[in-house]
């Protein structure tokens, strides 16, 4: 479907492509992969190397949008109206405790975020059904009366999608479209315990197969001669109707369609940590980027949306100037460990009164340092060899009380650099890689006789066990 081209095939110079490339190296934005394409031609394409345009990766809320095409679907099919009552899907849930006002929403109010009620945390409930939780709450204001994000009504239309269709949501949306766009053969959404698809944050696909889902929806939803999603259905999902104007991060502050984010000059699928597709139709673009950049929000996805759409929108006289775009960007951008920091402070235990570390210790010498950690009797190493970024591995010890089932279990490669560090201070990054991703700081202050250690972790709610003060 897609083929690789210079940025002069389709009309841009290849230093304005160049420039860009630079600039979002230069900021440490935590980029994964970055496509852009015009039609059918790909002219623009980095990634950090551990991911490339073809490696799965976790989409976050950009699974939302495809719960929206599920119900487009169904509603093509005339198995479901918009106007219907969610509660109507789910006769299981409602008693004469239930929520009156809640009783009433409709398909369209959730889709368009402008639901009933602000959902209790699913990962710290005792419900462990997504969807009996949901019809267990209480509104707090009236349908439409406002855009309030709702991750957990996202969740209660992908349970519809597969009561209605009787299909699992991904096999729903593969045999009806995402199998005719040839990337998404090898991409699958997380299940919860209960074997629900986890529709709203669990998409596991490629860059470019996120780039082929923007292009289905610039072409109307069509494919070949294959008319697979109607016209009708992507006009009323890609329009907006409330407004985003409190959100933060100005990029998303155009407003709102069926679970579709409208941006400037077009619309976007967006999910935690910079997972973004950006469709241009006056443009014909189709933008696909992903990202670990959970401690940059939102001066990351603003950045790099400004400076997108600047250089697509460039207008400048072709030079034939072909320069060579390196693909490759930083993971970090790292420091070397201080010298008098290691020299002091190196081989001496540090024993922990609280939290769950019981003791570290730094060992080497500025060239080829690491950290040992005793965690519960067992030792956790983090290698640190100058200015490089190291891989290692790290074991979600609380995993017993997740309720997300995991292909990979709880064992995640973290990539950890080194942010700052001084005579007594040590700033080091992490990030964490899998199917769930994280960015995780830690900070060591060194006394002359103790530490202060502090831990917080970004994103996934199980990480926030990790977070530690003292």
């Amino acid at each position: 479907m897609f083929k690789f081209v210079k940025p002069e095939t389709v009309g841009y110079n290849s230093s304005t492509f160049l420039n860009l490339r630079n600039k979002l190296d230069n900021y440490n934005l935590r980029i994964h992969t970055l496509m852009i394409a015009k039609g059918n031609n790909i002219f623009f394409n980095i990634n950090n190397g551990v991911y490339n345009e073809n490696s799965i990766h976790r989409m976050y809320s950009e699974t939302k949008s495809l719960v929206s095409l599920a119900i487009g679907l169904l509603y093509d099919d005339k198995k479901i109206k918009l106007t219907d009552k969610l509660s109507k899907y789910f006769p299981e849930y409602i008693n004469k405790k239930t929520d009156k006002v809640l009783l009433n929403q409709t398909i369209e109010d959730t889709l368009k975020m402008g639901t009933c009620l602000t959902c209790e945390d699913w990962f710290t409930s005792k419900y462990k059904d997504r969807v009996e939780l949901y019809f267990n709450q209480k509104h707090n204001r009236h349908c439409l009366d406002k855009f309030e994000y709702d991750s957990a009504g996202s969740m209660v239309l992908s349970a519809l999608v597969e009561k209605v269709s009787k299909k699992d949501l991904y096999t729903f949306l593969y045999e009806r479209i995402l199998k005719y766009l040839k990337y998404f053969d090898n991409a699958y959404i997380l299940k919860c315990i209960n074997n629900r698809t986890w529709g709203d944050s669990g998409l596991m696909c490629s860059t470019i197969a996120m780039l082929s889902l923007g292009r289905f929806l610039l072409d109307k939803g069509k494919v070949g001669n294959k008319q697979l999603l109607s016209k009708e259905y992507i006009n009323k999902a890609t329009k907006k109707y409330l407004s985003t104007s409190k959100e933060i991060a100005r990029c998303k502050r155009y407003g709102y369609g069926y679970q579709i984010w409208m941006v400037k000059d077009g619309y976007a699928f967006l999910g935690m940590g910079n997972q973004v597709t950006i469709i241009y139709p006056k443009l014909d673009i189709v933008v696909s980027m992903t990202g670990n950049a959970f401690d940059k929000v939102p001066f990351a996805r603003d950045f790099i949306f400004d400076n997108v759409y600047k250089a697509i929108t460039t207008k400048e006289k072709l030079n034939n100037k072909k320069v060579l775009i390196n693909p490759k960007i930083d993971i970090f951008k790292n420091v070397s460990i201080n010298k008098e920091l290691i020299s002091k402070y190196k081989n001496k235990t540090f024993k922990c009164s609280k939290g769950f570390i019981n003791s570290f210790r730094l060992i080497g010498n500025e060239k080829n340092c690491s950290l040992e950690f005793l965690i519960n009797k067992k030792k956790y190493v983090i290698n640190l060899k100058g200015n490089l970024t190291k891989k290692t591995k790290i074991k979600d010890i609380f995993s017993k009380e997740r309720i997300v089932k995991l292909p990979k279990y709880d064992t995640y490669d973290l990539y950890v650099g080194i942010e700052e560090s001084s005579k007594n201070r040590l700033l080091l990054q992490g990030q964490v890689m899998g199917d769930y991703f994280s960015v995780i700081k830690l900070e060591i202050i060194f006394k002359e006789k103790s530490v202060n250690l502090n831990l917080k972790s970004y994103a996934e709610n199980f990480f926030r066990k990790y977070n530690v003060n003292y």
